[in-house]
């Protein structure tokens, strides 16, 4: 994120909202090996405190307008059920 011009910060406040919305509960154990929502939002907190610190944040970018697109068409497929495709 960082190397791509963002803020990243945002990716920790990304998975306390996946947290709130589905709850905080690591995947099943024997068909994925995937964290729950707050042990990769820990995990990304320590990355960016240990190997950012130094980081000046006001030149990055967040919530801009290619984002606010992409989770409108998220948001809108997730109240139609229904598979996005994301271009360009």
């Amino acid at each position: 994120m960082v190397a791509a011009g963002y803020d990243s910060r945002e990716a920790p406040r990304v998975w306390k909202l996946v947290a709130k919305k589905h709850g905080d509960h690591g995947t099943n154990f024997f068909w994925s090996s995937h964290d729950s929502a707050s042990e990769r939002r820990s995990f990304q907190m320590v990355q960016i405190r240990n190997v950012f610190s130094g980081l000046d944040y006001s030149a990055l970018r967040k919530n801009e307008e290619p984002y606010q697109r992409i989770a409108a068409l998220v948001k809108d497929a997730a109240a139609k059920k229904k598979k996005i495709k994301v271009t360009g």
